[in-house]
């Protein structure tokens, strides 16, 4: 048979077993009795068995299988969950995701890792099922519908082999002349293919009450549950059937996305013909045509929408392997796991976070024996949330460890001549801390393998920009540090405001605005050489786009418009001559020559057809800081 052709949908699935997996044994790992742990273990790697099976991926189904074998006897009591033994199962979790992957691994390494299994497993005697356990029933016996019961056949939680009690149980029924089968059928439950009970279905009632009673005399049964069998229909059954949900390429959404995108484009094209012509018609068959176009839009975000722990739970086993090799107790958390987030947009941000928690460890969190000088716990802690706002999602990654040094960030940012000593007489804590986002900047003398490069928090910040979101990052001595991502909702449409500044129109985000404000010239103040205004007892600086991006003024204006946003927690007046609309907006990356400009997010097709710069606010705020 040819198989080619589920080739990804055996990859894709396999991925989510394989991060479940991952995610459980940690569970595991600080909590040996938890039950559930282990049984989305088993539940994963035999689907990932029987998936790498019916593949013909024969090394995938052993080692599984091996695996599996290891966490029946640490289920049974006969092996002792330690971390030597978590790091060996977490290591053949990653073989098998390698062979998913068809990444090259030397056959004897495969081969020798096999052999450690079996010799894990030699030290302990499993219950085999013999050709006896497995009765021959040629044909199954027919229910009647209107005399079936079931019996729910409940487990002790200690109990050793639930394989052995269970056939002690069906032998008592087909004793009594009334097995008909097994939920789970029977091979299953002989493989011990369920949680903490099975179904037993019975073709009569007769004598099934001192059946009852029998099954529960059996040493580790729980209870056992007589109950009258449900008739259903065929109809019923086939809805029970049915799937609901199938997999979609995340390419094939970003083509719908993409179409919607267009649909945007022509409605703004058409409404603005429509209403400059006043063709009440025509304007009456768009508004229609709007809201579906609406409807769409919104339906394509929600399918593109997805939990963050599809990417939060990859982190749980890189903090505990990087905690250990730097010989760091780390409690790691992760809270808001359920949050939504457009698909494209979360895999993105999956790098990012992955250089502020290695930040975080390395940088941030001390060694046990500095931490008790500090009077602080033994053991530090990270912190990874996602909330919910109204039209965007905040991340933030945040520790209890030392947290940034203000003057050696400074130090490094003269000696690289990143500002010079007079601007640095006027420099906020906040502008300081900034300095980490540029490119190849590291306050580390030494380079390792963890860190020291001066990638990481750059990388952050060059993706936010293209998300068109922005990066906090507030800190104290002592107490930690904490990097804040606020990422749109969705990256393809967002919603704006269309300013018009001279001759140009610019684009400037909503998730960044307060309130739009109207002054006269004779409002605007001047302090140590930077504008102000005064907007509520509060002197608010004031940023002109026309002097940041070079726009030619024609004449010297009276009245001014004012954009108020705010950035790390500090409010800002943007200057323009007016407002024009608030709209949704199709964002378009920038690309070639225009990629590298500072405080642009990127370009959008305006209504009547011409491009206009979408502005990346924390960006133009930082071009105005350092003039």
């Amino acid at each position: 048979m040819d198989t080619s052709k589920y080739e990804d949908l055996f990859i894709s699935e396999s991925e989510e077993y394989i991060e479940q997996i991952s995610s459980a044994l940690l569970d595991l790992e600080k909590n040996s009795e938890s039950t559930e742990s282990v049984n989305v273990i088993f539940r994963a790697m035999h689907t990932l068995k029987g998936m790498a099976a019916s593949m013909g991926y024969i090394e995938i189904s052993q080692i599984a299988h091996g695996l599996e074998d290891v966490m029946d006897m640490i289920r049974g009591g006969t092996l002792q969950l330690s971390n030597e033994l978590t790091d060996l199962l977490l290591k053949g979790n990653d073989y098998i995701d390698a062979l998913v992957h068809k990444k090259n691994i030397d056959p004897g390494v495969i081969k020798s890792f096999r052999h450690v299994l079996e010799s894990i497993k030699a030290g302990s005697k499993a219950f085999e099922n013999t050709e006896q356990s497995k009765t021959a029933n040629p044909a199954a016996p027919k229910i009647d519908p209107e005399n079936s019961f079931t019996i729910e056949v409940i487990f002790s939680d200690d109990v050793m082999l639930k394989s052995a009690r269970a056939f002690v149980v069906v032998k008592a029924a087909k004793d009594r002349g009334v097995f008909a089968k097994t939920e789970p059928d029977m091979d299953a439950v002989m493989r011990e293919e369920f949680d903490k009970s099975f179904l037993l279905c019975l073709t009569s009632g007769d004598s099934a009450n001192s059946l009852v009673e029998e099954i529960k005399k059996i040493p580790e049964i729980k209870d056992a549950i007589l109950r009258k069998t449900e008739k259903k229909d065929e109809t019923q059954e086939e809805k029970s059937g049915q799937r609901k949900d199938i997999k979609v390429s995340l390419e094939r959404l970003d083509n719908l996305q993409n179409y919607a995108s267009e649909l945007v484009i022509a409605r703004g094209r058409l409404q603005q013909i429509a209403y400059s012509t006043q063709n009440e018609e025509l304007i009456n068959a768009l508004n229609s045509t709007s809201k579906i176009i609406t409807n769409i839009q919104d339906e394509v975000m929600k399918i593109r929408m997805v939990p963050v722990w599809q990417i939060f739970d990859r982190y749980p086993r890189y903090i505990r392997d990087l905690s250990n090799k730097l010989n760091k107790k780390i409690d790691f958390i992760v809270k808001g796991r359920d949050i939504e987030l457009d698909r494209a947009l979360l895999n993105a941000l999956a790098d990012p976070l992955l250089h502020l928690l290695r930040n975080s460890i390395d940088h941030g969190i001390e060694r046990s024996e500095e931490r008790r000088a500090k009077r602080k716990k033994e053991t530090g802690t990270i912190v990874l949330e996602a909330k919910r706002l109204k039209n965007a999602i905040i991340i933030e990654v945040s520790d209890d460890g030392k947290g940034l040094d203000t003057e050696r960030i400074l130090k490094k940012a003269l000696e690289r001549g990143l500002i010079s000593e007079e601007h640095a007489k006027n420099l906020t804590q906040t502008d300081i801390f900034h300095f980490i986002t540029q490119s190849g900047f590291s306050t580390k003398d030494e380079v390792s393998d963890v860190s020291g490069r001066g990638v990481g928090v750059d990388a952050v910040k060059s993706v936010l920009k293209q998300m068109g979101g922005s990066f906090e990052i507030s800190s104290e001595k002592d107490r930690g540090t904490t990097f804040t991502l606020k990422v749109p909702l969705t990256l393809a449409i967002i919603k704006t405001l269309q300013v018009n500044v001279g001759s140009e129109v610019y684009i400037i985000p909503l998730t960044h605005i307060i309130e739009t404000i109207d002054i006269k010239d004779e409002e605007i103040q001047s302090i140590m050489g930077r504008e102000v205004f005064i907007l509520r007892d509060q002197l608010i600086p004031i940023i002109r786009v026309s002097d940041i991006y070079k726009v030619k003024m024609n004449e010297k204006k009276t009245d001014y418009s004012i954009v108020l946003v705010e950035v790390d927690d500090s409010q800002y007046g943007i200057l323009v001559d007016e407002f024009v609309e608030q709209s949704e907006v199709v964002v378009k990356s920038l690309r070639g020559m225009l990629s590298g400009i500072q405080g642009l997010a990127g370009v959008t097709i305006l209504n009547n057809g011409m491009p206009s710069f979408i502005v990346d606010v924390p960006g133009l705020l930082q071009m105005a800081k350092v003039g």
